[in-house]
């Protein structure tokens, strides 16, 4: 099984993730071990896709009001693909491809979490993109037995990230931030 990690941004902003392109195959690598351990049937897959775009402020506030009906930026949205209607990860078992779903990051506001959370920002990204990719999986944090499993996972999940982002010169500043 191999994982396809796309990075993109989907707006006017740059692609501030602070994953230099050759790291993106590492990243790649951790993640399909990830799933590899904690997901038995991803080894049903040939390859499993995950879209990543990094947005403005602006940009991920307009989707948090429409799809959360929260009129302010927000760190990290995903949109699982294969979550049905009573909210349980399902998807196709005989595709020799799986799309997992989008996530979406305002680098911006991550920048500002990790002030608030004494994490450094390559910290905070890597924090929120294992939490966009639990939540493609179907996991959640509504209540306190799957916030617990959630987080379980996403430490170490976070941790692994972080060790393949390299370190830039200067993190995005951004506006202000209600996030």
């Amino acid at each position: 099984m191999k994982v396809d990690l796309s990075l993109d941004s989907m707006d006017d902003s740059d692609s501030e993730s602070g994953v230099p392109l050759w790291s993106i195959l590492k990243l790649e690598n951790v993640i399909g071990s990830f799933l590899e351990r904690n997901w038995t049937e991803s080894g049903n897959y040939k390859n499993i896709e995950i879209s990543v775009n990094f947005l403005s402020e602006n940009k991920i506030r307009d989707y948090n009001r429409l799809y959360r009906e929260i009129d302010e930026p927000t760190d990290v949205l995903s949109f699982p693909i294969w979550e049905s209607s009573n909210g349980k990860f399902e998807p196709p078992g005989d595709w020799e491809s799986l799309l997992l779903g989008d996530i979406l990051i305002c680098p911006s506001v991550v920048y500002c979490n990790s002030s608030e959370s004494g994490l450094d920002y390559h910290s905070e990204m890597a924090l929120m993109l294992a939490h966009g990719i639990l939540h493609l999986l179907g996991m959640d944090h509504d209540i306190p037995e799957r916030q617990n499993l959630m987080w379980a996972l996403q430490g170490p999940l976070a941790q692994d990230i972080a060790s393949c982002m390299e370190t830039r010169e200067d993190p995005p500043s951004g506006g202000s931030s209600n996030g």
